[in-house]
């Protein structure tokens, strides 16, 4: 499954999503259809559990992630960093005009769509979006991950550990 880790936030905090993030939701969710990708939206938390800990499971047994850069949002770039150390598929977006983020935009893709999020802007975004949501998980297990070319490891024996 797939999931936003922008948007994960809203969802398990109860904080509904403003009219510009229901327009961004579209924008994900109109893609990720279009490259067959199942995108569960994120369980409501009941009960008194840690949030992040929620967050956490959700993001490394996610078989993909798609993350927002366009607010360069702490939270968003600390779960891209799991992601990226656990080596696991993560799709990278972020609004044009956006500022850019040293270490990711220089070298990973990172697909920029319109901010209007207007029909017609939505419409034109919706099949890059889907192809570069499609291209990250069909090169899941063939395209060098970042902590290879980091380490310059060609291929992971399996996940990092902390005594590695």
């Amino acid at each position: 499954h797939v999931i936003r880790v922008d948007l994960m936030h809203h969802a398990l905090s109860n904080k509904g999503p403003s009219r510009h993030e229901n327009g961004k939701h579209y924008l994900y969710q109109s893609s990720r259809c279009r490259a067959s990708l199942d995108c569960p939206k994120c369980a409501l938390a009941v009960g008194s559990d840690v949030i992040q800990s929620t967050i956490i499971e959700q993001l490394i047994n996610a078989h993909l992630v798609i993350a927002d850069l366009s607010d360069h949002n702490p939270n968003v770039l600390f779960e891209l960093g799991i992601r990226i150390a656990r080596e696991l598929p993560v799709a990278l977006v972020k609004a044009e005009g956006t500022g850019r983020i040293f270490d990711v935009d220089n070298m990973m893709r990172v697909l920029p769509y319109s901010p209007n999020l207007w029909p017609t802007t939505v419409k034109a975004d919706i099949p890059k979006m889907r192809d570069h949501i499609k291209a990250t998980w069909d090169n899941r297990t063939t395209a060098r991950t970042y902590m290879q070319i980091l380490t310059g490891r060609i291929k992971s024996a399996a996940p990092l550990s902390p005594d590695a």
